[in-house]
């Protein structure tokens, strides 16, 4: 809730910590040691009396118990409504229910001792007393109105603001008795500014406020640095000779440079979380943390001591790190985060390639220090925004300089021009933004020095289509739920016996259903970037699910909270992505890990729902039976009697419920343990083996389309021969040169067939689902960008509308591709420009054909 570096930096600072805390320590103290052996043992209403009341009446408050909330919605009311003085409860109390909570400072929700304040409990009791605490304190926020609410069981005390607290898991948390036990009169100042009553609410909205500018600033500069830092690590990978890189290697030197930075960007996030134990461990704090590497290098760059670009010490520290990481370490206390990010199997490059240490300090110094040299604080960035940062590396390219460049501005936009040139011209020169010859830059597919920043959808557009999205699929199940409970109420009331516990068995069963059900829905992100979309769409189902009176988790572990259980099972459930750019999938990976990973658990097996492809060109299974516009291509008489969709599609019967059942088990599994997450790779391994040849038929299909000549001869002989042994497949796709030409044209147009690549979304058992295709679409596609004619030929061949106005602006086409691999009653969410209202062809797809009824407008033009 509030930002480590306000709380650690600048709090201190404020007038307000100059206050005298011994009275409220000394206080606190005296009823704590008083009480502290039987308050395990007392329930709710005896740990306020004996408790809760009096530390509340230490802080100052005047309190009100058990205050009337404003709505009907819920009988129960929140313990507490704290007041600054008497005079504000009495004219409270004076108001109508409405009008009561305006003159309240904050409102207060008590436990008993020890209740997890983030999981239900399961019991019949009170249903309203099993719920999650978070979601019950977040409501009263939302029904009373007023901005501030404690939770609390006595030991743990939480400050949740109203806006946020609907996220469940963003909160301020103080240990009471870790303070009060072990901590010193000046380590209690924190409990007594956030929970006192002169502290609201001018003070806690001062830190909030402080805490988001932070890091809405620090996210500004990280722009720039994560750029530099990019650029420095390139270079230092060019400039090694023991690496032998030249300019033919510079794409296999950006997108190493950039998974060098994924990497970084996860350590500098979980030491802050603590997800790694900096600070907790000082083996690990003093000898493999990148915080004391970061510390070394600030000192030395500071104090203008000389690193050396030929010695590798950094690099050889990173890995060492990496390492660790990837495998884990017991005596260092850290687990095996071993997701693929830092595996050294999938990033060859990263063993055998090193870059000097002055390349690499300068680039740690970029992504760990702001512009005021004060370290930057990763707690405080949300995921989505790291992501957005990241994201905007990708449009950019690298480049060797030929001669002296530097970065001007001309027409507004940011160019690099010769060195020579910008002197002559007398441009104004600024030394860091020379390119010296031979050095790598960066620069767009423009030519241009910074990108477009289109990549970042702001919070609130991407928050209002997933919820609108989302949120019915949701409503949908509860209600189902509550349907089905009350048909088994009524079986149950009117049978007798064994059939009386069959119905109530299945009764039991049906009420904590909901999760399985969520786990059952398809979201998908066609162009996923960075992840954004498909971040908050993991986030929002899980708080449904948590807050939900129909689910529950057995298998959830102890004292986990159960937003961040949920999380982690519906990323590898629910969750699908796609994007072309393959440095994009490995950006939303580390976008997810953050956002669920756990501590002491591996970081979840994403690869079977996030693929690298071009969503919109791939094949259809009822469509490989015939190879495309044959009659033009070839002599009719040339054509013999097809094989048709027949062959392929019993063969494809054959595999596809081994296809259906490796997802099963991959999503069946937890993914709690490294042996886990070695199965789940296993499977997906055997999953890909099996589809492979599938792919080759679809490729080879798909390929006639892009200038690929390929016989019918030779397209049937491929599928009479779906069954061969793997080294006659290998041998028959090496015979002929329109497979391999097929191949080719496949790697370069990145073709994806959603059918072969997600065949549970799509197929049950061995046939096609009765209702085929994804719950959920939601995205920010591209637009402004123009197919090409050849792309736009295959999509209107296979039966795409959009290109029937003569408009070729992508955004057309991935709209009706989102509805086509829809399913029937499903949700699609995209930013796209309303010009398209305005295009009565393209419109008239979306209505009549699609039955699209609902055009939200989010601000003008979109």
């Amino acid at each position: 809730l509030f930002s480590n570096h306000y709380l650690d930096k600048l709090l201190p600072g404020e007038k307000e910590w100059g206050i005298e805390t011994s009275f409220y320590f000394k206080e606190i103290k005296a009823l704590y040691e008083t009480n502290k052996e039987r308050l395990p043992g007392l329930n709710e209403s005896q740990l306020r009396k004996h408790f809760l009341d009096k530390v509340l009446e230490i802080l100052g408050w005047t309190v009100d118990v058990e205050p009337p909330t404003p709505s009907g919605e819920w009988a129960k009311h929140p313990d507490y409504a704290l007041f600054k003085d008497k005079e504000n409860l009495r004219s409270a109390q004076s108001l109508s229910q409405e009008g009561y909570f305006s003159k309240a400072a904050c409102i207060g929700e008590a436990k008993q001792w020890g209740r997890p304040l983030d999981r239900k409990l399961k019991s019949e009791a009170d249903p309203f007393e099993v719920q999650n605490p978070s979601l019950q304190i977040s409501r009263y926020l939302w029904l009373s109105g007023v901005q501030w609410g404690v939770l609390t069981d006595g030991k743990y005390w939480r400050l949740y603001e109203r806006e946020t607290s609907k996220r469940l898991d963003i909160y301020y948390e103080i240990d009471l008795p870790s303070l009060l036990e072990d901590g010193t009169e000046g380590d209690f100042k924190y409990f007594c500014l956030f929970f006192r009553k002169e502290s609201f609410p001018e003070f806690v909205n001062k830190v909030y406020q402080g805490s988001v500018d932070y890091a809405r600033v620090v996210g500004e500069e990280l722009k720039g640095n994560v750029y530099q830092a990019l650029k420095l690590i390139a270079d230092g990978f060019l400039k090694t000779p023991g690496n032998g890189l030249s300019q033919e290697d510079l794409k296999d030197i950006h997108n190493n440079s950039l998974i060098l930075l994924y990497r970084l960007l996860f350590v500098l996030y979980a030491e802050c979380r603590d997800l790694l134990p900096l600070g907790k461990n000082q083996f690990y704090t003093e000898s493999y943390s990148l915080d004391v590497l970061k510390k070394e290098v600030a000192s030395k760059l500071d104090h203008g001591d000389s690193i050396a670009l030929s010695t590798y010490q950094y690099w050889n520290k990173l890995k060492e790190l990496f390492e660790v990481i990837n495998s884990g370490n017991p005596e260092l206390e850290v687990p095996p985060y071993n997701g693929g990010l830092f595996n050294p199997a999938k990033h060859k490059f990263l063993e055998t390639c090193r870059a000097g240490d002055l390349y690499l300090a300068r680039a740690i110094d970029f992504l760990t220090r702001s512009q005021d040299k004060a370290f930057i604080d990763y707690s405080s960035l949300e995921v989505r925004h790291l992501g957005s940062i990241y994201e905007g590396l990708l449009e950019y390219k690298l480049r060797i300089a030929d001669q002296d460049l530097v970065s001007v501005k001309e027409k507004g936009k940011e160019i690099y021009v010769p060195l020579d040139e910008a002197e002559k011209k007398r441009k104004k020169i600024k030394e860091e933004e020379i390119v010296r010859e031979g050095e790598a830059y960066l620069v767009t597919d423009k030519g241009e020095r910074k990108a477009s920043g289109s990549y970042y959808t702001p919070d609130y557009i991407v928050n209002y289509i997933i919820e609108n999205t989302l949120r019915p699929l949701c409503d949908q199940i509860t209600e189902r739920i509550r349907a089905e409970i009350h048909k088994l109420e009524e079986k149950v009331k009117g049978s007798r016996g064994q059939n009386r516990e069959v119905y109530q068995r299945k009764l039991e069963e049906i009420k904590t259903s909901f999760d399985d059900e969520v786990l059952k829905l398809k979201v998908l992100d066609p162009a996923m970037g960075s992840g954004h979309f498909l971040v908050r769409a993991t986030e929002y189902l899980a708080e449904e699910v948590a807050t939900n009176p129909y689910a529950w988790d057995e298998e959830a572990p102890e004292g986990e909270a159960a937003v961040s259980f949920y999380k982690r099972r519906i990323v590898e459930n629910c969750i699908y992505g796609v994007d072309l750019n393959p440095l994009a999938v490995e950006l939303t990976k580390l976008s997810l890990w953050l956002s669920t990973v756990a501590k002491n658990r591996p970081l979840n097996f994403l690869d079977h729902h996030l693929r690298c492809g071009n969503s919109l060109i791939g094949a259809k299974i009822e469509d490989l039976a015939n190879l495309p516009d044959a009659r033009k291509r070839q002599k009719k008489k040339e054509q013999p009697d097809q094989l048709g969709l027949g062959l392929f599609e019993d063969i494809f019967k054959e595999r596809v419920f081994l296809l259906l059942g490796a997802f099963k088990q991959i999503e069946d599994l937890l993914s709690d343990t490294v042996e886990q997450i070695g199965q789940k790779e296993k499977l997906y391994q055997d999953f890909r083996r099996i589809v492979a040849r599938f792919c080759d038929v679809a490729d080879v299909w798909t390929s006639a389309y892009f200038g690929n000549e390929v016989g019918w001869k030779d397209y049937d002989q491929l599928q009479e021969n779906l069954r061969a042994k793997e080294k006659e497949w290998q041998t028959l796709m090496a015979s002929c040169s329109c497979f391999s030409k097929a191949k080719e044209i496949a790697c370069d147009k990145h073709f994806f067939h959603w059918e072969l690549e997600f065949p549970e979304v799509f197929f049950e058992g061995s046939r096609h689902k009765d209702n085929p295709g994804f719950d959920c679409v939601v995205g920010n596609p591209p637009y402004g960008d123009i197919l090409d004619d050849t792309t736009k030929y295959f999509l209107e061949e296979v039966g795409f509308n959009s290109g029937g106005s003569g408009n070729n602006d992508v955004f057309r086409f991935f709209t009706e591709k989102g509805l086509y691999i829809s399913n029937i009653g499903a949700y699609l969410g995209y930013i796209i420009p309303n010009t398209f209202l305005f295009d009565f062809p393209t419109a008239l797809v979306f209505v009549q054909y699609f039955g699209v009824r609902s055009l939200p407008p989010m601000f003008w033009g979109v």
